[in-house]
């Protein structure tokens, strides 16, 4: 029953998909060129009942740090499953609206102060290919030439050996730099020949969620923590000479160590094989670990389906996508822009309305502050930056240090002269550090924007 609601999240995304207009989807270039992308999708069902989708992502860019938006008026990071998630918390506030004008909700109730998902409700998550960053080092070593895979299978047969494994490294790994480097929060993009970003990779970014939940920081205050309960991947490819049921279980494996085993230490007594934390999570956050089930239904714009179809090398589409049915139609974003706006430096002259996504930082929190303000709450909060309003939410920023540790370090990796300024890295106190120690802060610098455009120095 379990793996069939799994197959029914892949074909409820894959419909979606499928209906959705051709703009904005991968072609075959004027040379002959193929594009490819991934696909990720949020659902929601209950109990044996059809998968809701509630939103859509498809994209592999990244915007590189030198184009960070001030004002959060860009989307930094267009992967699929971030675009995904930020379309969720679009839907979120939505159905939160409902629920606050009356219309009622079948997903969303509130419940003393604060919303929370219907009883009986299940979230679930599909990507149609293995997460970038840690969730995909095996995948990737193993079908690289042998003496890549032979270095990855090593380091891990001799991590899996010790009773207490030796830590991961304390600072952020560029790309997909050394297989030897187990467990690392990596940056985006994979090619290290980009431009760099200080944007996390989509397994670094789904562990936190496992930790966190996916509202956040700035929807923490008014919801409580919504988890995912299944995550459903497909595009895994089986390298020559592996039993079929041995490696879905390997890769499987590697998922559930990558997407919430390697955080699990920050939950209570320190388990064998996990690090060691500076502080442990207050309710109501947790750890939680979502059921991982990979799908062998291809998604029909990947990268392997452009091979089946004969394509010879591929290329990955550069456009984005973002498609949230309770705002309308789907979004094209280039560049972190809605498609048509073209690209500004970053600056403190807002983008204008149709230029900007409808998930960026900037409309997420203003949707925020619309719902906030309908129930009758301060005016101020119009003028209260996005920062300040992240950082109210006190329970979540005390797991989020217990996760990451606080800024307290300069970033001072050789790729980081790269960067177009200084940025922080976290750090945990004494012997013990927290599992993500070395994540690179945004800090107030990009978040001191308010609801009304305004930056607030």
């Amino acid at each position: 029953m379990a793996d069939t609601i799994a197959e029914r999240v892949v074909a409820t995304a894959h419909a979606a998909y499928a209906a959705l207009p051709k703009h904005g989807k991968p072609i075959v270039r004027d040379n002959g060129v193929a594009e490819w992308t991934i696909l990720a999708a949020i659902l929601v069902l209950k109990d044996d009942g059809d998968p809701h989708l509630v939103s859509l992502g498809t994209g592999v860019k990244v915007l590189p740090a030198a184009r960070l938006p001030p004002l959060g008026d860009t989307v930094h990071d267009c992967h699929a499953e971030v675009l995904a998630r930020r379309g969720f918390l679009r839907w979120l506030v939505a159905e939160a609206g409902r629920v606050q004008r009356g219309e009622g909700s079948e997903w969303v109730e509130w419940v003393g102060e604060k919303f929370v998902l219907a009883p009986g409700v299940q979230v679930a998550l599909y990507v149609s290919a293995l997460p970038c960053g840690d969730a995909s080092t095996l995948h990737t070593a193993a079908h690289q030439p042998a003496d890549a895979a032979e270095a990855f299978k090593a380091e891990a047969e001799r991590r899996a050996g010790e009773q207490d494994a030796a830590p991961a490294p304390t600072e952020a790994v560029r790309g997909r730099n050394g297989y030897e480097n187990y467990g690392a929060i990596r940056t985006k993009p994979g090619r290290t020949d980009s431009p760099p970003s200080i944007s996390f990779s989509c397994s670094d970014k789904i562990a936190t969620w496992t930790v966190l939940g996916l509202p956040g920081g700035l929807l923490g205050q008014l919801f409580a923590p919504v988890y995912l309960d299944l995550i459903v991947i497909g595009g895994v490819k089986m390298p020559e000479g592996h039993n079929a049921a041995e490696w879905q279980a390997t890769v499987v494996a590697e998922a559930e160590r990558a997407l919430f085993r390697r955080v699990e230490g920050v939950e209570g007594e320190p388990r064998a094989r996990s690090p060691l934390t500076a502080g442990l999570v207050p309710p109501p956050y947790r750890v939680t670990r979502p059921r991982i089930h990979l799908t062998p239904h291809r998604f029909e714009l990947s990268r392997e389906a452009a091979l089946a179809r004969g394509a010879v090398d591929p290329s990955t589409s550069t456009v984005s996508l973002s498609h949230v049915p309770c705002l309308g139609k789907p979004e094209v974003i280039i560049n972190g822009c809605a498609q048509g706006s073209g690209w500004k430096a970053p600056g403190t002259t807002l983008l204008k309305d149709k230029q900007r996504s409808r998930v960026c930082k900037i409309e997420v929190l203003r949707a925020v502050v619309g719902l906030q303000q309908a129930s009758g709450s301060d005016d101020t909060l119009a003028d209260t930056t996005y920062h300040a309003l992240k950082h109210a939410n006190a329970p979540y920023q005390a797991a989020k240090a217990a996760l990451r540790g606080v800024p307290a370090e300069r970033l001072t990796a050789e790729w980081a002269k790269r960067l177009p300024h200084e940025f922080d890295t976290t750090a945990g106190g004494g012997a013990a550090r927290p599992p993500f120690t070395g994540w690179i802060a945004t800090g107030a610098r990009y978040e001191s924007f308010t609801a009304r455009g305004v930056v607030q120095s």
